[in-house]
């Protein structure tokens, strides 16, 4: 129980440490929202079942996989799966936090 408490002793002492909260906690509200808008979409309003709430759920991954890749090309970095062999090879655990080895490639 200390330990809960001094989460909200944190939260109450940094004004910037609010504000990240704050704003996830916003984005969690509008996923969820998001969500049973698409179901009530495509089970009411398109009248497409089970299965519309799937294809639309997939599009919605595959349009967010676009955004990401229009950001990455408009930001003019690399990712980690640049080189194009991501999820084959084991990750180097040399390596620090999100394959971040201090150095630029």
């Amino acid at each position: 129980m200390p330990a809960l408490l001094g989460g909200f002793r944190a939260l109450a002492r940094d004004p910037a440490l609010r504000v990240v909260v704050g704003v996830m906690s916003a984005q969690t509200l509008v996923c969820g929202a998001f969500e049973v808008m698409l179901v009530v979409i495509a089970i009411r309003l398109l009248e497409s079942g089970n299965a519309g709430v799937g294809w639309m759920n997939a599009a919605g991954g595959r349009g967010c996989g676009a955004g990401a890749g229009a950001a990455r090309a408009v930001a003019g970095t690399r990712g980690p799966a640049a080189d194009g062999d991501a999820g084959r090879r084991p990750p180097d655990h040399r390596r620090g936090p999100l394959g971040a080895s201090g150095t630029r490639e």
